[in-house]
C-alpha cells in the first residue's frame, strides 16, 4: 500500500543533523523538513532514501516546527534571552518562508521578539505568536505584516490551536497569564482570559 508520506517506502536507519532537534520534523509530499536548535540549520531529506536534499539557514533559534504550504515550508526562528525592554529574543529574531524543493528564503519577515512558537496556517494567511506580545497576520505569499493584535504578554513555546475559524494562544507576563481567542474571519480578538494564579501560559500549547 502507498504510504500517507507519499512514497512507497521510508528510509530505516539513522539520519544525521548537524545539532540537536526539539521541533517535531514534518513530514509531507515525500520529504522530512526538520530545524537544527542552537545553528538554526534547517534541511529537507528525501523520505524513500534518507539523503538530504537542501540545507538552509535561519538567523537564529530554530525552535518552531517546519510548516508545509503550496510547495513552501514557514519556520520562526529566535531565541528565549529575555531583553532589558521585556521582550523575549535577543538578536534576529522572524519567520522564513522557503521552496520546498530547493530552500531558497522566499521573503523574510523581521520581527521584534522571539518567534518559537510554530506558524499556524488558516485560510489564505499565516499567524505567528512573539516574545513582544503579538500575534501576527502575514500573507504567505508576500511575507507583508497584515496584521497585529496585542495579545497582552510574551508567547514563549505556547503555538496557536485552530478550531472553527478561532485561534488559541496562552501568553506570559510578570502578572497576569491570558490565554487569547482571536477571530480569524473577524481579524480581531473575541476575548481573553486572565490566570492570576498560574505560571506560564506562554509556554503552554492550547489544546
Amino acid at each position: 500500500p502507498v504510504l500517507s508520506s507519499g512514497v512507497d517506502q521510508v528510509h530505516t536507519g539513522a539520519i544525521s543533523t548537524p545539532d540537536e532537534v526539539r521541533a517535531t520534523p514534518t513530514i509531507t509530499d515525500g520529504k522530512m523538513f526538520v530545524g537544527n536548535h542552537d545553528s538554526g540549520y534547517l534541511q529537507a531529506f528525501d523520505l524513500a532514501s534518507g539523503e538530504q536534499l537542501w540545507q538552509a539557514q535561519a538567523p537564529n533559534w530554530g525552535h518552531s516546527e517546519m510548516v508545509h504550504r503550496e510547495g513552501t515550508v514557514l519556520v520562526g526562528y529566535g531565541n528565549r534571552t529575555m531583553g532589558e525592554d521585556g521582550i523575549r529574543g535577543t538578536g534576529d529574531s522572524g519567520v522564513l518562508s522557503l521552496d520546498a524543493d530547493s530552500g531558497e528564503v522566499l521573503w523574510q519577515l523581521e520581527t521584534a521578539g522571539e518567534v518559537m512558537p510554530t506558524p499556524a496556517v488558516v485560510g489564505d494567511s499565516v499567524y505567528i505568536a512573539t516574545g513582544d506580545r503579538h500575534l501576527y497576520e502575514i500573507d504567505p505569499e508576500t511575507g507583508e505584516d497584515i496584521e497585529r493584535a496585542d495579545l497582552g504578554g510574551n508567547v514563549n513555546m505556547s503555538h496557536p490551536a485552530v478550531a472553527d475559524g478561532m485561534l488559541y494562544v496562552g501568553a506570559s507576563g510578570r502578572t497576569p497569564n491570558v490565554l487569547t481567542a482571536y477571530d480569524t474571519d473577524a481579524d480581531d480578538i473575541a476575548w481573553q482570559h486572565e490566570f492570576e494564579e498560574t505560571r506560564s501560559m506562554g509556554d503552554v500549547p492550547p489544546a
